[in-house]
């Protein structure tokens, strides 16, 4: 299964889409499942393949590539230190190093909450609010 250019990432628990953390605060760069609708502009990224197979993931919204850092002070939890963030300002492909996020694209069980599900976003069609149809016959389409 090959990823397409543009992805908008679900969550598996809920209708939510990884997106900005909405905060103001010492979060802000960080990222969560927040995002209510699929067509917003920050559920949107962008996939760039790396040289081993593997995948780097570009938000669309500040052209920042997603990093991975290390904050145990956000919930004190030894399990839940790492974050992902989007503030990379390049492309880190080194693998020794902890900051980099590199994504695999493969399937796997469905029994884990860090999995999630990819929706290409070119296979969307996104209208406006009001649309109008028009017939062959120059009339417009009405409900009845």
């Amino acid at each position: 299964m090959t990823l397409p250019r543009f992805i908008v990432l679900k969550s598996p628990c809920a209708e939510t889409y990884l997106g900005y953390k909405h905060d103001n605060g010492n979060y802000y760069d960080y990222t969560e499942f927040t995002e209510p609708k699929v067509v917003s502009a920050n559920a949107k990224f962008e996939v760039e393949f790396a040289k081993d197979g593997l995948v780097h993931i570009r938000s669309c919204t500040n052209n920042k590539y997603l990093e991975r850092i290390h904050n145990p002070s956000i919930t004190g939890k030894p399990d839940e230190e790492y974050w992902i963030t989007i503030i990379a300002d390049k492309l880190e492909e080194d693998r020794s190093k902890d900051r980099g996020v590199l994504a695999n694209n493969k399937n796997v069980a469905d029994n884990g909450n860090d999995i999630f599900k990819v929706i290409d976003w070119e296979s969307w069609v996104i209208l406006p609010r009001y649309v109008a149809f028009k017939g062959n016959n120059d009339m417009f389409l009405r409900l009845t």
